[in-house]
């Protein structure tokens, strides 16, 4: 969330102890995070003050203002072009994800035919940032 001054209200610059939004333990995008922190001093900085497996949960509270968190750029996409969201670090702090989808060819369950034909008239370019 942006200051009066469109930076960043919680800088991952800064020396002092910064509030963190943070995925619960079991979550995937909580690993990966953790994965980026683990050796990083940037950890002991963190203090968590909200936990949920939700990157929406997350986005909600960061647009109140709460901490910082890691979120899924085609989840708050349109916030950063708007400016109701900064981001609190340079892009060395990002999280390179891939999502794949497979599917089983000779399955022709309705329900997987229906959203396999819905996955296919996403654009391309709908998960990249």
């Amino acid at each position: 969330m942006p200051d009066e001054r469109g930076k960043a209200k919680f800088s991952l610059q800064h020396d002092t102890s910064i509030p963190y939004l943070s995925y619960t333990q079991g979550a995937f995008l909580g690993r990966s995070v953790r994965m980026l922190l683990k050796n990083d001093p940037l950890r002991m900085k963190l203090r968590t003050v909200y936990e949920t497996a939700m990157a929406e949960g997350l986005k909600g509270m960061v647009l109140q203002g709460v901490g910082v968190a890691w979120i899924p750029d085609f989840c708050i996409r349109e916030e950063l072009k708007s400016g109701r969201l900064v981001r609190a670090g340079d892009p060395s702090w990002d999280i390179p994800l891939e999502i794949r989808l497979y599917r089983c060819s000779m399955v022709h369950k309705p329900g997987v035919e229906r959203l396999w034909r819905q996955m296919m008239k996403l654009p391309r370019d709908f998960l990249q940032a």
